[in-house]
């Protein structure tokens, strides 16, 4: 019976530690998560304030075409 007890809190410890590491695997995931959304808005936002340059590229795209055909 000793030895099923030891089993026993041996399996919670090693299934309590998983646990942690897993939560702060997902904790780190989730702060690089939202690192990144954030930089992607501000790359959105960046883009909005500046229509110049996406209404610029299309055109120098099609230049390009005509000069090549």
């Amino acid at each position: 019976m000793n030895k099923f007890k030891a089993f026993i809190y041996s399996f919670g410890f090693w299934t309590g530690q998983t646990i942690k590491t897993f939560g702060n695997y997902l904790f780190c995931l989730a702060i690089a998560g939202f690192m990144t959304m954030g930089g992607a808005v501000l790359v959105i936002e960046n883009v909005e304030k500046e229509p110049v340059v996406e209404s610029i590229s299309p055109d120098t795209g099609g230049s390009e075409d005509d000069k090549g055909s």
